[in-house]
């Protein structure tokens, strides 16, 4: 719905993007506050297209561009209705705008910064005098701009976070590289996505209060809960229609205190976690065992307490406890950078009683070989030792708790996941006895490991992309 403010041709050149407005602003309203700049063509506020929610932002159509030009230099952080407008050109255009020639002209984005795969920055930490005009002016040489912003409170003043929409990707790299030779800022800088990963909610968020609680920022064009047989995963995605929603959703929910112990995890991601990945098989994940000094310990109780660290596969408690009240537990992470930082972190935590154990689960393998016609003594001895399973187990225990300690000292930001993987290794007791050869398979394993995670997140856009067509 627009009013008019008479006849006449509306210039683009001469519309502004006026947003941070109140709930319960009207076009007659903007119409008088903006018409004393100058003479009105239009007014549109921008609502949802199959909610009709209101978005927070409209967009006021001058006759003239001079009076446009006016209007955003006297009109910027006035209030109306208790919040401070931000007004600022829809697209990028020059002081003195020139004809442009046709010919060759890359498709510039639409007036209302939305695009097909929208790609920006996110900043925070900002000087408290620093506005949207300043941003443009600061970053505006890494490339074309289509938006950017400060995020306001009601009274006008800075929260300190702000985003930058550029028309490629390409010029948010340029940008990315460019601060990192700003040496001894506050200043963080981190690539911008619409779509977003939400992490360590536990059980208090469903579909429905979801979308109430992103929804409130911008359209939404895609949303999940991931769940496991019913059961919510704590973890999910929200895809925004615009990249200013998604940041003020990371800046404004990331670390939102959702009681008994829970804070919200927000991060801005290239791609949607799919629930593909529930159907992951085991040996695509990494698998931790935990032991935890609580004997009314749940698999919701695991999933609350490992779910900040990333996408969970499944958890499962181990039947019956110990003399002293332990129990056991798998927990099988999506990633194998997720599962290092939870050994990390909560290996040692007191949790309940007593101290958290956590490691890699130890890899099986079974091996059926035909019994010797002629089994000699030495033979028959090994054999012993691999049918007695508890002998077996605590073998393998200690030899995964060895393994472990040496290689944290060796790479300690990946000692989980390469421990995982020299567990499954035949000749490990031996590789034990020999620091040189162990070091050298610890870097041929680093390198395996990062190879194999570029092939990880091609699996994930394989199984977004199935997901998608079904």
């Amino acid at each position: 719905m627009s009013s008019s403010a008479g006849s006449g041709h509306r210039s683009k050149e001469a519309s502004l993007y006026v947003g941070n407005l109140p709930p319960n602003v009207t076009e007659a309203k903007l119409l008088e506050k903006f018409s004393k700049v100058g003479s009105v063509c239009s007014i549109r506020i921008c609502r949802d297209k199959v909610t009709r929610r209101f978005l927070g932002y409209a967009y006021v159509n001058f006759r003239r561009m001079e009076d446009a030009t006016r209007a955003l230099e006297t009109m910027n952080t006035q209030l109306i209705g208790g919040r401070t407008m931000r007004v600022m050109w829809p697209e990028r255009v020059e002081a003195q705008p020139t004809p442009k020639p046709k010919q060759n002209k890359k498709k510039s984005a639409p007036a209302d910064g939305s695009q097909d795969n929208p790609v920006g920055i996110l900043l925070s930490g900002l000087n408290p005098e620093i506005r949207d005009k300043d941003l443009h002016g600061i970053f505006s040489s890494s490339g074309a701009i289509v938006e950017c912003g400060v995020g306001l409170d009601d009274s006008g003043n800075s929260k300190g976070f702000g985003y930058v929409q550029f028309e490629t990707e390409e010029a948010v790299e340029k940008c990315l590289e460019r601060v990192k030779s700003w040496l001894g800022s506050t200043l963080t800088v981190t690539k911008l996505y619409a779509n977003v990963h939400v992490f360590n909610f536990g059980y208090r968020l469903n579909f429905g209060s979801m979308r109430e609680m992103f929804g409130q920022y911008g359209a939404i064009t895609v949303y999940r809960v991931v769940k496991n047989i019913g059961k919510c995963n704590g973890f999910g995605y929200v895809t925004f229609k615009k990249l200013k929603s998604a940041a003020y959703a990371v800046a404004e929910l990331n670390g939102k205190d959702l009681g008994e112990g829970l804070k919200l995890k927000v991060e801005s991601a290239p791609c949607p976690i799919s629930e593909r990945l529930q159907s992951l098989k085991k040996d695509e994940g990494v698998n931790l065992y935990v032991k935890i000094m609580e004997p009314a310990v749940t698999d919701e109780r695991l999933q609350e307490l490992f779910s900040p660290f990333g996408p969970i596969i499944s958890v499962k408690l181990l039947k019956g406890q110990s003399a002293d009240g332990q129990r056991a537990g798998f927990v099988l992470f999506a990633s194998s950078e997720d599962a290092t930082r939870a050994i990390e972190e909560m290996h040692g935590k007191v949790v309940g009683t007593g101290p958290l154990e956590v490691k890699p689960a130890i890899v099986r393998k079974i091996k059926s070989t035909p019994a010797p016609k002629s089994p000699q003594k030495t033979v028959e001895s090994q054999a012993k030792s691999a049918h007695d399973p508890k002998q077996s187990e605590e073998q393998k225990r200690a030899l995964s708790d060895r393994l472990f300690l040496v290689v944290r000292q060796l790479n300690a930001s990946m000692a989980g996941s390469i421990t995982a993987k020299l567990l499954e290794l035949d000749n490990l007791p031996q590789l034990m006895t020999q620091p040189v050869a162990l070091k050298a398979k610890v870097d041929e394993t680093v390198v395996a490991l990062l190879l194999n995670r570029e092939q990880h997140l091609e699996r994930i856009e394989s199984a977004l992309a199935g997901s998608a067509a079904a």
